[in-house]
């Protein structure tokens, strides 16, 4: 590009003459520059790529969000209703400290889940994080209601056990008084 018809105006750039020369030298330095060329439909092009592009990181980012909370959810009910170990399956004292291990196999589904998953947007994590607290918090509950529940059999089989045990004893001594 050919610089021309620029005349540099400025003789005296930190005395006292006025700064109109220094704008106009700026001026003129610009417009030679550009030769003419409008650059605004370029800027244009260049601002819709941008839009397009945040627009497909978006899409992406919801997906995955999607994916992600499938994987999170069907790996939480997998742990909280297996046939074979799940937390909601045991029973009376079997059923004594599940909220806890709820609560570590969430963490450990959660950081798995986390480390394999790309947002481009850090809002997109902040909504994960939520809808996975969300998710979370609504386990514990019913997994922390069936522990209680199951105390309470718990309690009560031992009761019974109890009362029955006493009632066989006294039976059994009652004859001998």
């Amino acid at each position: 590009m050919k610089i021309t018809g620029y005349q540099q105006s400025i003789t005296n750039v930190g005395g006292s003459g006025s700064a109109a020369p220094m704008i106009n030298a700026n001026v003129q330095a610009k417009a030679a520059a550009s030769d003419g060329i409008n650059f605004n439909p370029l800027a244009k092009g260049l601002n819709d790529w941008a839009k397009t592009i945040d627009k497909i990181h978006d899409q992406e980012d919801n997906e995955n969000v999607m994916r992600a909370m499938d994987a999170y959810n069907k790996s939480r009910f997998e742990a909280m209703y297996n046939e074979q170990n799940g937390f909601m399956n045991t029973k009376a004292d079997g059923a004594n400290g599940i909220a806890e291990g709820y609560i570590e196999q969430e963490k450990k589904y959660r950081q798995e889940i986390l480390g394999s998953t790309k947002l481009h947007s850090r809002a997109k994590q902040v909504a994960l994080d939520n809808l996975m607290n969300q998710s979370a918090q609504q386990g514990f509950q019913q997994v922390a209601r069936h522990q209680y529940q199951q105390k309470e059999v718990a309690l009560d089989l031992n009761l019974d056990n109890n009362v029955q045990h006493i009632s066989k004893f006294m039976i059994k001594n009652y004859d001998k008084e």
